[in-house]
């Protein structure tokens, strides 16, 4: 594991073929787990906006080919995927910060019902969030360049839905 890379909010583990995942904790952890969370004594770093992407997180089991070992991990649906990438742009100081705002446009891209997630927004927190990507993902802005015509329509008219609350 290599701790604290890429923007400072993550762990970073990776195997043997290659393969990397980064580990997140939400950013407000339960008492009974103390101010600090370790994987095998080493600390994985709190990221703004995790705890809403564990509200909004979907349980996927992972089976490895080869052995057939199965484990379960829990990580954001889009909507908290997306609430997760505004969080991030917004606490990001080592100059991620447009990548975090690509990753936003692909994953509004992909939100197939945005007037179904407009209603799992709840805070002001949220508000703040999809504003953000409201005032930065705008239709000109260069965040949509990689996607398709259709995928960037669908991108800004989730963007624009979600704004609405």
């Amino acid at each position: 594991m290599q701790p604290g890379t890429l923007t400072g909010y993550t762990t970073r583990m990776g195997a043997p073929n290659g393969d990397v995942v980064d580990l997140l904790v939400a950013d407000h952890l339960p008492k009974f787990l103390g101010n600090d969370a370790t994987i095998a004594g080493t600390p994985v770093l709190s990221m703004p906006g995790g705890a809403q992407a564990v509200e909004r997180s979907m349980q996927v089991r992972l089976i490895d080919d080869q052995s057939g070992t199965e484990v379960t991990i829990r990580i954001p649906d889009l909507l908290g995927a997306l609430i997760l990438k505004s969080a991030a742009y917004s606490a990001d100081h080592a100059g991620y910060g447009d990548r975090h705002l690509y990753d936003a446009a692909m994953l509004a891209s992909l939100i197939p019902d945005p007037d179904a997630e407009l209603a799992r927004l709840h805070s002001s927190t949220d508000r703040k969030r999809i504003k953000l990507l409201h005032d930065k993902l705008t239709e000109d802005s260069p965040y949509w360049d990689n996607l398709d015509e259709p995928h960037r329509q669908d991108g800004l008219d989730a963007i624009e839905t979600l704004a609405t609350w």
